[in-house]
């Protein structure tokens, strides 16, 4: 891969998780900010994209009716030698509705818990995590699936028929079924997790938990799964190592369905992940082509793989879809030097532009109503701003909706991907996301469509007219040295720093 490209497409990568609710009446664009609470500590977080830090798999942390989940720091000292928080705060999951904010708590003697997923009905996925309940296969804290309901915690559970303990869970629909990624005792030199063990695709429902199997390989990790019980996700296709995919072995994308996992196939290339799933059962994610010098986007329904296509370059990945099957993401144009946000729709692929001033984009969400958000990025990559886009209307700049609140939104994902930039839209048009202040402390944020009028009411339109000519230098982008590690870590990327530092070493 160019190195131009590479660098473009890391950039896409990182967005693939944070959101700020946000919708367009018929004449206005107008939207109050709510920066939500923490539990006494300085951060407050909704989740990225569960154990894919590297691809950067679509998560669902905001629903129609409101509600939204993540995880916010207390004020007690995390006890352990490596912190969940890059403040060392214990940190709890929460769900907020209407005004009101629910600390979820934990599992029984756990210490620290995070929301990963929530379903349409409202029922909550995470994990729990005692810093002092050591597995004894890893060497590192237990990570246990977590499941709500309402104020009802339970355990999902662990493959301990074959030697595990650790079950961060990724995943649930609205039957109550739980997907996540469970650990055996059995050595693995590839592990996708990076933990020198065999990690395992598992569904648990009602205590009972499974595991999904794979396709060939020894591991598969569960993405995504929709109310119709349908799980999405990726599995090693064998134990040949590669140079061409993103992990050490041939990878494939598999859907798993009444006890059955299936390869979703390829465009022709040794490496295909996916993304996102729709309720229609509609995947989409990036595979390889001949070769495997480019990777194109797909749309994946009924057995069959489509070529999404690009703007005539080589790279372009989908990142969401909405329930009709529309496919957001990011493509670039012949000679791989630019890339900008696409919408897929009807076999046809449409630019959606940048912000003034702005080279490159990516979309990272859409809902029913075609409204696309995502991030629009200088020439230099030294500014980023979260963006919406809405067919017939200018485009708009959610950064400057909270200007007034010392908080960027767009800017996280230029500097690490955990935690960072616009998330989710509802089908209300309300947009969540996490956004960073002048001292490198992340905040949930949710932008809520309003009336003119409303108290706190801000006009989109204005403020983004107004915040495009006071950016038009890079130097007024905040990028404090704090964002090295900022919020809380993605599982993965905490499984493995366990793994590489061991457990009680000096946090960084």
């Amino acid at each position: 891969m160019k190195p131009r490209t590479l660098m473009c497409f890391t950039a896409i990568a990182l967005l693939a998780a944070v959101a700020l609710p946000l919708r367009l009446a018929a004449q206005q664009a107008r939207y109050k900010v709510i920066v939500l609470p923490t539990f006494g500590g300085p951060q407050s977080f909704i989740p990225k994209d569960g154990i894919s830090d590297i691809k950067g798999a679509y998560v669902r942390a905001l629903i129609n009716n409101g509600t939204v989940i993540g995880y916010a720091e207390t004020s007690t000292p995390d006890p352990g030698g490596l912190c969940v928080t890059s403040d060392c705060f214990e940190a709890h999951a929460f769900r907020w509705r209407d005004g009101v904010m629910t600390d979820l708590g934990a599992l029984p003697n756990y210490v620290n818990s995070g929301a990963s997923a929530v379903s349409a009905s409202g029922l909550i996925a995470g994990v729990s995590e005692n810093p002092f309940d050591i597995d004894p296969v890893l060497g590192f804290p237990i990570f246990r699936g977590t499941l709500w309901k309402g104020e009802t915690i339970a355990d999902v559970g662990a493959l301990t028929d074959k030697g595990g303990h650790t079950s961060p869970a990724t995943g649930v629909n609205s039957r109550g079924q739980v997907i996540g990624f469970a650990f055996t005792s059995m050595p693995d030199p590839f592990s996708m997790l990076g933990v020198g063990y065999q990690a395992r695709a598992y569904l648990s429902q009602n205590g009972v938990i499974q595991d999904l199997g794979t396709l060939g390989g020894p591991d598969a990790e569960p993405l995504l799964i929709n109310d119709k019980g349908q799980v999405v996700g990726d599995s090693y296709l064998n134990s040949t190592p590669t140079n061409t995919c993103y992990l050490p072995l041939m990878a494939g994308a598999f859907i798993w369905e009444d006890g059955h996992m299936a390869n979703l196939g390829d465009l022709g290339g040794t490496c295909t992940n996916a993304l996102a799933l729709n309720n229609r059962g509609q995947v989409t994610g990036t595979s390889n082509l001949v070769g495997d010098q480019a990777s194109h986007p797909y749309l994946w329904e009924h057995g069959s793989m489509r070529d999404l296509g690009t703007f005539g370059g080589d790279f372009g990945q989908g990142m969401a879809l909405n329930e009709a099957g529309d496919v957001v993401g990011s493509a670039t144009y012949p000679g791989d030097q630019v890339f900008r946000a696409a919408l897929w729709k009807n076999g046809h692929i449409k630019d959606i532009g940048t912000l003034p001033g702005d080279a490159y984009s990516a979309a990272v969400d859409i809902n029913s109503r075609e409204q696309i958000i995502g991030v629009s990025f200088d020439a230099q990559f030294t500014r980023a701003r979260a963006f919406l886009w809405e067919e017939g209307r200018p485009m708009l700049d959610l950064d400057s909706l909270l200007v007034g609140f010392g908080l960027q939104l767009g800017l996280g994902t230029l500097t690490k991907p955990a935690g960072s930039g616009p998330a989710n839209i509802n089908d209300r048009g309300e947009i969540v996301g996490n956004a960073v202040d002048a001292n490198g402390n992340w905040h949930a944020v949710l932008l809520i469509p309003c009336s003119e009028g409303t108290d706190g009411c801000i006009d989109a339109i204005e403020a983004t007219r107004s915040n495009s000519a006071a950016t038009a230098s890079p130097n007024r982008s905040i990028i404090p040295n704090r964002l090295i590690n900022p919020g809380m870590m993605t599982w993965r990327a905490r499984l493995q720093r366990y793994h590489t530092l061991g457990f009680g070493a000096p946090r960084d």
